[in-house]
């Protein structure tokens, strides 16, 4: 999906890399890459001006690939949500900074799109936002390696992935289990059980309730017991809880089409008058947004973005980026919502 985007959209040359060859005819030739093996990614990236690492799990590859990158003089974009990578490029700006380049991190859908839809409709529905709740909820036939950073992901809150919100303007954590609720969301999902989800990334606005979840019960119970049960420890127990997931999210999707929803209400002023507003983004096919998420970022910074490192709550240009995306036949509905509104 990464590759039709820029083949359709952009006169970039296109490289992929990869273990084998792709299955399916791709715009582009190919390079055989091993992202464990450091001559084997600095050979690759040698021959390119941007690196889009669509290699996973992001919490395997950690920084071996932007390090790979940076070495060869590449801007990097990332769609893996893979925290600790942030910290570790922070600690490089010197040295992206000098050599001109943009790296931009967790550009997918969860997290990525996630942080950038909120930070969107604020800039285009208010002059000031006071405070949010958001829902974000989706299921899909989840490989591997989307398995694997689901449960790693569920093992690390509480260490750099902490369920927290935000009241007045200071943040406060909360259970995991504790915070779990049923939410009503718009069709097609519907009334759901979700649960705190969020990191520091929104902590711009002064109160912000972020809450998201699997949309099915199998893989909600499954995701529980490899928190409950501790299954993310070691390799071992992480591909032993991604083989879990993996089978969950077959049995939720059993009759059923693959979703992502992104559901905001927000409110603030615009023009000095007190405004709320409903906004709605759902994704009809997860894998395909996240290619295009990735791809809409490798142009913005290929076409010129100022040298830094970025999660996409922190782009310099969401509207650009949103417009971009919604070109690809989404589309976001809601409204202004009268009066006082209260929880989701």
């Amino acid at each position: 999906e990464c590759l039709r985007y820029l083949h359709e959209n952009t006169a970039f040359g296109l490289l992929i890399g990869g273990r084998k060859p792709p299955r399916e005819a791709l715009p582009g030739s190919f390079l055989s890459v091993d992202v464990f093996d450091e001559a084997s990614l600095a050979r690759f990236c040698g021959q390119c001006s941007l690196v889009i690492n669509c290699a996973g799990p992001a919490s395997a590859v950690r920084e071996r690939v932007a390090a790979a990158a940076l070495a060869g003089g590449c801007h990097y974009v990332d769609p893996g949500g893979y925290t600790p990578l942030f910290p570790i490029l922070s600690s490089r700006r010197p040295e992206i900074r000098a050599k001109r380049l943009t790296f931009l991190l967790t550009l997918g859908i969860l997290p990525g799109l996630s942080e950038l839809f909120p930070v969107y409709v604020a800039r285009t529905c208010f002059d000031q936002v006071e405070g949010f709740e958001y829902a974000c909820v989706g299921r899909d036939r989840w490989t591997f390696p989307s398995a694997w950073d689901i449960a790693w992901g569920v093992g690390n809150i509480g260490n750099g992935e902490a369920p927290v919100y935000y009241e007045q303007g200071v943040r406060r954590q909360a259970g995991l289990l504790a915070s779990g609720r049923r939410m009503d969301l718009p069709a097609p999902v519907g009334r759901h059980t979700v649960f705190r989800l969020m990191r520091d990334d929104l902590q711009r606005f002064g109160e912000a309730h972020v809450y998201g979840n699997n949309w099915g019960r199998w893989v909600t119970l499954a995701t529980v017991l490899v928190r409950l049960a501790g299954w993310y420890g070691t390799e071992r127990r992480l591909a032993q809880s991604a083989r879990l997931i993996m089978r969950a999210a077959e049995l939720d999707m059993r009759g059923r089409k693959p979703g992502f929803m992104l559901h905001l209400r927000m409110r603030g002023t615009l023009r000095g008058q007190p405004r709320s507003v409903v906004r709605t983004l759902f994704l009809e096919d997860t894998y395909r947004a996240t290619g295009l998420c990735a791809a809409i970022g490798a142009r913005l910074a290929a076409e010129g973005m100022e040298p830094d490192v970025f999660r996409a709550a922190q782009m310099p240009d969401p509207q650009a980026f949103m417009r971009h995306f919604l070109a690809q036949g989404y589309v976001i509905t809601g409204g202004a919502l009268p009066g006082e509104w209260g929880r989701l």
